[in-house]
């Protein structure tokens, strides 16, 4: 009796000692797929503070926090788990289109002038909006390429499908695009766009597609 008592006893550390190091192991793997998250988000941080200095450091980190407020929100709605990775792969992605749009914004600004400057103000404001209707397409399409390029398990979106969501934008946010580029001052440009930006991802939650993701190319 005594020895049946010890073996369990045994039985039973050993499975204690082995769900202990399993936890251990887990524990590690979760903390370092964390620390390459982190890394991965913080790269084009650091690459816009290299590249434009505190300004653009600001700006990129802003865009950043408008793509992960709009997948918090849309996760919310559609009752989805968020993950880290969730959060920055947004970060990483939203960040990196910082660095673009914010170039964006400031040449648009210098060609508005320069519009403004040989036909009076209001034509000026009139090229900024234009601009900012226009770049909507190339804008979309280079926000789905740069999930495609950076998120490792992301489904790609067919043309029909891209082309729907510009429509949509463009008929919905049209509006607030246009006066962001033309009307708003610059130093609120990133916040109003990053405002913009978790609308749209809001509205898209929970959107059935009917169209089937592409396949990637082996």
């Amino acid at each position: 009796m005594a020895d049946e008592d010890l073996e369990q006893k045994v039985a039973t550390g050993g499975s204690d000692l082995e769900k202990a190091i399993d936890q251990t192991i887990d524990d590690i793997k979760d903390m370092g797929s964390k620390l390459y998250y982190t890394a991965k988000a913080a790269a084009p941080l650091g690459l816009a503070y290299g590249l434009g200095g505190l300004a653009l450091l600001t700006a990129s980190a802003i865009n950043a926090g408008g793509f992960v407020a709009g997948k918090l929100l849309s996760n919310w709605k559609t009752k989805e788990e968020t993950t880290y990775k969730d959060v920055a792969n947004e970060a990483t992605v939203g960040a990196t289109i910082g660095i673009v749009l914010d170039a964006a914004f400031r040449g648009f600004a210098q060609a508005g002038a320069y519009v403004a400057s040989k036909a009076g103000y209001w034509a000026g404001v009139a090229a900024k909006a234009a601009m900012g209707i226009g770049v909507i397409p190339p804008f979309m399409e280079f926000h789905e390429y740069t999930n495609r390029a950076l998120i490792s398990d992301y489904e790609a979106k067919p043309w029909e499908q891209r082309k729907e969501s510009i429509k949509s934008v463009t008929k919905y946010l049209g509006a607030p695009i246009a006066a962001n580029f033309a009307l708003v001052p610059p130093a609120f440009n990133m916040p109003a766009s990053a405002a913009i930006n978790t609308t749209y991802a809001y509205m898209q939650a929970g959107k059935k597609e009917d169209a089937q993701p592409e396949k990637k190319a082996a």
